[in-house]
C-alpha cells in the first residue's frame, strides 16, 4: 500500500469529486438495491450496489456490454490534459489545491462509478480503499468518518438518487431538475446514518461545478447517450427490490418485495399470519444494532382476504435494545405500509406487572400493520365525505402473556411514532393529510410528510389511518386577494385552520389566544388524556375552541400555561410576544432539530428593549428558526396583534421548520 499522497485539503477536493460523479447514476452502471439502515454492518451500500450492478449485467446483450466497454475504454484513455480542462475551473472551498492532485482524484472516483463489470468495481472499490486510508480520512473528518463509511454514503447517495429517479422520465430532466432531485437524494442518504459523512462532503460542494464535470465527462465518454440508452432499457425490464415500506418502483413500473433483515419463522395460526422471532435469537439481533443501525426490521407476509398479519417477538428484544441504543426501534412493514415502534416506547416491566405476571420473560410484544376492509370505514367516509388517496389501514400494538391468556393493547405514547402509508400513485403534498378514523364517526387530522408514493405518518396514538385529499380554499383569499393565500389554502386543506364561514376566512381579523393554542394542538395532532380536565377557571370542555380537548391537550403538553390568576383568557386576542411563547414550547414538545438554526439576536431588533423578559427567549428561538420575522423596520412588535392570514404563515412554517408537513 503507498502512502497517502496528499494534504487535508486535498482530501476535501475528493469528497466534492465523489459528489461530482453521482450525477452519473443515470449514465453509469449504478442502480438501486435494497437499503436498510439496521443491517449495514452486514450489508453495506456499495455491496448493494454490486449486487445491483451484476443483476443488471445479466440483462445485458453482448451487444449493450460492448457499449459499456466502450465508455470504459474512452475514460482509460482521457489524457492528463483532458482531465485537467475539465477540472481546471472546479471550485472546492479551497483554491489552493493543486489541478494535479484534483485530476488523481477525480480518476479515482470516476474508476469507482464508471466500472463496466461488477469484478472490475468491486476491485476499484477495493483499490480506492487502500489508496484512501482510514487514518488519512479521519485526520480531517474525526474518528466517526471513515474511508469504507465514506464509500458507503456515496453508494447511499446513488441508491436514494435512483429511487426518486424511478417514476421520473430522466432523459428529459434539465440539469437544474436534476440537481434538486440530487440535493433530495443527499439528504435522504443523510437519514440512513451518514449525517457526518453528509456533513463532509456537502462542506465542499460548489453545485455549477458539479454540473460542469458531470456534463463535459459524460460527453467527453458517451458522446451518443448510448450508455444511457442501453442502462434505462436494462432498467426497464429487472424486476428490483426496494427498502420495506417505501413503496418505490422502478422505472419500468411495478411493485416490490422486500426480504427479511432477522431470523424470523413463519406460523399461521387461524386467521393470523405471525411473523416470530425466537426467544433464542433475540441476543443475536440486538448485537447487530449500532449507534447508526438502530432499526431491527420485520417484513410480514402476505396475507389472503379475511386474514391478518402481524410481528409477534419477545419483550425482551425492546428492553435489550433500549440497553444497546435507547434511540433504537422496531419496524414492521407490509407492502402497503410500515411502522416504526421505538423501543423506548414499550415499558417491559411495567407492561409485565400490569398482567400480572412475575416475570417479564413471560411476556411478548406484538405489532401489526394490516389493511382494513371498506365495510368496516365506509360510515365514517361518508358521513365525513372524504376522498380517499389511500387503502385504510390500522396499526396495532399489542402486550401479551406467552400463553395469550392475557393482553393489552397499547394505543398511546409519549412521542411521535412514525408509520408509512404507501400508494400505487404519487400523493398530492399540499393537499393530502392523513386522519385519524374514530370509532365515533369522527376524524382528525395528524402530521403528514409526502414523499411521492409514500407518506410518513407522525402520531402520538394508534387507531386506522388513512390519506385524504381535500383541496379548500375562501373566497376572500383565491386568486391572489390575499398575501397569505398559499399558507391558509394549504393548512385548511390538511384540517388544521378553518374560515370563519364555510365560504371566507377574514385573513384580516386578528386571532385569539384560545383559537392560536387549539389550531397549535390540531396541528400537531395532540390528544388529550381527559378532554373535559381544563386546569383553567376561563375555559371548559363546552367552549368551540376545546370541543375536542385541543386546550387540554395543549395544557398537558405544557405549550400553554395561562396566567399567574388561574385563567387562560381564551377571548383575548394574543400577541405577537405570546404567540412566539407557544411555538417555541411547541418546538420543545415536538424535539425539534436545533441544528439549522441561523445566527439572529434578539439585541438585532430595534424594539428589543420591549421584549418582556418571559418572552426574550421564545422570540430569539423563533427568529434563529426562521419562523417569525421582524418587520421592515427592523422591530419585533411583540405587543402587536396576530392577524389571521399571519397566523397561518407562522403555523406553517413551524410544521416545515418541525418537518411536520412538506
Amino acid at each position: 500500500m503507498k502512502n497517502y499522497p496528499f494534504s487535508k485539503k486535498t482530501i476535501q477536493a475528493l469528497l466534492a469529486a465523489s459528489i461530482a460523479f453521482t450525477p452519473l447514476v443515470t449514465t453509469g452502471v449504478m442502480a438501486p438495491q435494497e437499503v436498510n439502515a439496521a443491517t449495514q454492518t452486514q450489508y453495506s451500500s456499495v455491496d448493494q450496489l454490486v449486487e445491483r450492478f451484476e443483476a443488471i449485467y445479466d440483462t445485458l446483450s453482448d451487444d449493450d456490454k460492448d457499449v459499456l466497454l466502450d465508455a470504459r475504454v474512452a475514460l482509460d484513455a482521457m489524457t492528463q490534459k483532458e482531465w485537467e480542462d475539465i477540472l481546471d475551473d472546479v471550485v472546492v472551498n479551497n483554491d489552493s489545491v493543486d489541478l494535479g492532485d484534483k485530476v488523481a482524484v477525480a480518476k479515482a472516483i470516476a474508476n469507482v462509478i464508471y466500472s463496466a463489470t461488477s469484478e472490475e468495481l468491486s476491485n476499484n472499490v477495493e483499490a480506492f480503499q487502500a489508496e484512501y486510508t482510514n487514518s488519512k480520512v479521519q485526520e480531517v473528518f474525526g474518528s466517526t468518518v471513515t474511508s469504507t463509511s465514506l464509500l458507503n454514503y456515496i453508494a447511499e447517495v446513488e441508491l436514494q438518487l435512483f429511487d426518486l429517479l424511478s417514476d421520473e422520465d430522466v432523459v428529459s430532466l434539465s440539469s437544474t431538475e436534476f440537481y434538486l432531485i440530487l440535493l433530495e437524494a443527499l439528504l435522504l442518504a443523510k437519514n440512513y446514518g451518514f449525517e457526518e459523512e453528509y456533513n463532509a462532503l456537502t462542506s465542499t460542494i460548489d453545485a455549477p461545478s458539479i454540473f460542469t464535470i458531470k456534463d463535459e465527462l459524460q460527453t467527453k465518454i458517451d458522446p451518443s447517450g448510448a450508455v444511457k440508452t442501453v442502462l434505462l432499457n436494462a432498467f426497464t425490464n429487472l424486476d428490483a427490490p426496494t427498502r420495506p415500506g417505501t413503496g418505490g418502483g422502478d422505472i419500468g413500473g411495478g411493485g416490490y418485495t422486500p426480504a427479511p433483515t432477522t431470523p424470523t419463522e413463519v406460523v399461521k395460526e387461524e386467521d393470523q399470519v405471525i411473523t416470530k422471532l425466537p426467544k433464542e435469537k433475540v441476543a443475536e439481533v440486538v448485537n447487530q444494532i449500532t449507534t447508526q443501525n438502530s432499526v431491527v426490521s420485520f417484513v410480514l407476509e402476505e396475507v389472503a382476504a379475511g386474514e391478518t398479519a402481524k410481528a409477534q417477538v419477545p419483550a425482551g428484544l425492546f428492553s435489550e435494545a433500549f440497553k444497546k441504543n435507547k434511540n433504537a426501534s422496531v419496524e414492521v412493514s407490509t407492502k402497503d405500509g410500515s411502522y416504526k415502534l421505538p423501543v423506548n416506547q414499550i415499558d417491559v416491566a411495567k407492561l409485565a406487572k400490569d398482567l400480572g405476571l412475575s416475570n417479564a420473560d413471560d411476556l411478548e410484544i406484538s405489532i401489526s400493520v394490516n389493511v382494513v376492509d371498506e365495510s368496516v370505514t365506509k360510515d365514517t367516509v361518508a358521513k365525513n365525505n372524504l376522498k380517499l388517496a389511500s387503502k385504510v389501514l390500522e396499526f396495532k400494538v399489542t402486550a401479551s402473556s406467552v400463553d395469550g391468556k392475557d393482553t393489552q393493547e397499547i394505543s398511546r405514547f409519549t412521542q411521535y411514532v412514525e408509520r408509512d402509508i404507501v400508494s400505487s400513485t404519487a400523493f398530492k403534498s399540499t393537499s393530502s393529510v392523513a386522519v385519524k378514523l374514530n370509532d365515533n364517526g369522527t376524524f382528525s387530522a395528524v402530521p403528514t410528510l409526502f414523499d411521492g408514493k409514500t407518506a410518513t405518518v407522525k402520531s402520538l396514538t394508534n387507531s386506522k389511518y388513512v390519506i385524504v385529499e381535500n383541496e379548500k380554499t375562501f373566497t376572500d383569499v383565491d386568486g391572489g386577494k390575499n398575501w397569505a393565500e398559499t399558507h391558509i389554502e394549504k393548512l385548511a386543506s390538511k384540517y388544521i385552520i378553518n374560515g370563519k364561514t364555510e365560504t371566507s376566512y377574514d385573513p384580516s381579523a386578528d386571532i385569539t389566544r384560545g383559537e392560536f393554542a387549539a389550531l397549535i394542538s390540531r396541528s400537531l395532532g395532540l390528544v388529550a388524556t381527559d378532554a373535559a380536565a381544563v386546569t383553567f377557571d376561563d375555559v371548559s370542555s363546552n367552549q368551540a375552541i376545546n370541543k375536542n380537548g385541543e386546550i387540554a391537550a395543549a395544557v398537558e403538553a405544557g405549550i400553554i400555561k395561562g396566567r399567574e390568576d388561574g385563567k387562560f383568557y381564551p377571548g383575548n386576542k394574543i400577541t405577537r410576544a405570546d404567540a412566539a411563547i407557544m411555538i417555541s414550547r411547541a418546538m420543545t414538545y415536538v424535539n425539534a432539530d436545533l441544528s439549522g438554526l441561523n445566527n439572529k439576536k434578539l439585541t438585532d431588533l430595534t424594539d428589543y428593549t420591549k421584549v418582556g423578559a418571559s418572552s426574550k427567549e421564545a422570540v430569539e428561538a423563533v427568529m434563529q428558526a426562521d419562523i417569525m420575522s421582524g418587520f421592515s423596520n427592523g422591530s419585533f412588535g411583540p405587543e402587536a396583534t396576530t392577524k389571521r392570514d399571519q397566523m397561518a404563515k407562522i403555523l406553517d412554517k413551524f410544521l416545515q421548520f418541525v418537518k411536520f408537513v412538506n
